[in-house]
């Protein structure tokens, strides 16, 4: 900003050199109040950047707390499953074994000779059922 002021006998005239210094005082004011405002936005935002950052941590902990509630979980899991399968090999080893042990010869052909009666029973009422749906359509 330049500014002149008009010379009169004993300096420059009073009355411009109060204006000119009022109009700098008023900027000066204005820069002072903007100055304020940025440091106050400044402040409020590096508080909230500091909360938003404490935030993000505890939800970040809070997630890793849960992820390692539910591995935990999981293992326990497949811990048990691993178990339960485990026992139910023993005991269905050991029916076969006792199957095996108590199973012989003669009950394995009368097994076998019980199935070939049901079959040709199967075969007769098959037949019989044939011969009647032949005597339907003769009719």
């Amino acid at each position: 900003m330049n500014q002149s002021f008009t010379v009169v006998k004993k300096g420059y005239d009073q009355k411009e050199v109060t204006k000119y210094i009022l109009q700098l005082e008023s900027e000066l004011n204005r820069y002072k109040e903007k100055e304020e405002h940025i440091s106050k936005a400044l402040v409020e935002a590096q508080s909230s950047s500091t909360r938003i950052i404490q935030d993000a941590e505890l939800q970040a902990k809070n997630i890793e707390i849960n992820a390692l509630a539910q591995l935990e979980h999981l293992r326990n899991q497949i811990q048990s499953t691993k178990e339960k399968l485990e026992n139910f090999q023993i005991r269905y080893n050991q029916f076969i074994q006792r199957f095996t042990l108590s199973f012989n010869d003669d009950d394995l052909n009368s097994l076998f000779s019980a199935l070939d009666t049901i079959a040709a029973t199967l075969e007769v009422d098959d037949e019989s059922e044939h011969e009647g749906i032949v005597n339907d359509t003769n009719i």
